[in-house]
């Protein structure tokens, strides 16, 4: 069983692109995973100085908002060592990003309506990587949660072009029932 934890930058309406990143991690290692980024997260918060609630890393490596009072050297090392700790506990990272312009300019009228969606059309790609790193697993549906960081309505809207159901059974199309991802 797997929990993906997916974040989103570029959201706003005149950010030129959006990039979702998600991190798939087994549960028998989200402990373990936790509490050894919760060690990387106090270092972090060490340095700013102040209760941290998340952390944005366009504020760490540019040095904006409290960050700017942090060396850029500490700021650099803090960002190399959050990439070392995915790295050395093989986590896969997905990733995909989109470009708002050229989005808005390749609608084709053969394309499902959730594609003229941004953040929908960046969350259907990260279940899709989901699905295929999983395809040549045995028994592998129904073993990743995707968890997305905020976007509530359009994390609903996502179950229902998925085909879940809220009582995470999925919908599929000769009418019968089965489980989700």
């Amino acid at each position: 069983m797997k929990v993906c934890y997916v974040d989103e930058s570029g959201n706003q309406d005149t950010d030129p692109c959006l990039v979702m990143v998600g991190l798939p991690i087994d549960t028998s290692r989200l402990n373990r995973s936790k509490i050894e980024f919760g060690d990387l997260f106090d270092r972090a918060e060490a340095l700013f100085r102040e209760k941290l609630q998340e952390l944005k890393a366009s504020r760490i490596v540019f040095g904006r908002g409290g960050w700017r009072s942090i060396d850029p050297e500490e700021r650099k090392r803090l960002a190399h060592d959050l990439c070392l700790w995915v790295m050395d506990r093989k986590h896969d990272i997905l990733l995909t990003a989109m470009d708002r312009g050229k989005l808005r300019k390749k609608q084709h009228s053969s394309l499902p309506a959730f594609c003229t969606d941004i953040w929908l059309s960046c969350a259907v790609h990260i279940a899709l990587q989901v699905q295929k790193a999983n395809k040549n697993k045995p028994r592998n549906k129904g073993q990743t949660f995707l968890v997305f960081d905020e976007n509530k309505v359009k994390a609903d809207r996502l179950a229902e072009i998925l085909g879940i159901r809220p009582d995470g059974q999925t919908i599929t199309t000769n009418g019968t029932e089965g489980r989700n991802l």
